[in-house]
């Protein structure tokens, strides 16, 4: 019991860890990307027309990729399988194998 106890607050423990360094990394993306991006507006002389190209972004978009996908893996969302789906697969092969 006591084992238990202590394995589910290691579990518990880690995904805290997980999740505070996804809003770490939340709060990094926002502060370098409003930077950047004043950053090249004050660069592009306020010139309204040239900020808007798609340079100016890409290091937001390509970034924000990343985070996006760090967040569906600290979240445990699975948008490919769904949910237990390595369960339901595990039961299964275990129950071909004990059929056969």
């Amino acid at each position: 019991m006591e084992d238990r106890n202590q394995q589910r607050y290691k579990d518990a423990h880690k995904r805290v860890k997980e999740i505070k360094g996804f809003y770490i990394h939340l709060i990094v993306f926002i502060i370098m990307n409003t930077f950047i991006l004043v950053n090249i507006y004050i660069s592009k002389r306020y010139d309204n027309e040239n900020f808007w190209e798609f340079g100016s972004f890409f290091t937001f978009f390509a970034w924000g990729i990343g985070l996006l996908i760090h967040g569906f893996s600290v979240s445990n969302y699975s948008f490919l399988w769904g949910e237990n789906w390595e369960e339901r697969k595990i039961k299964e092969f275990m129950d071909k194998e004990g059929n056969e």
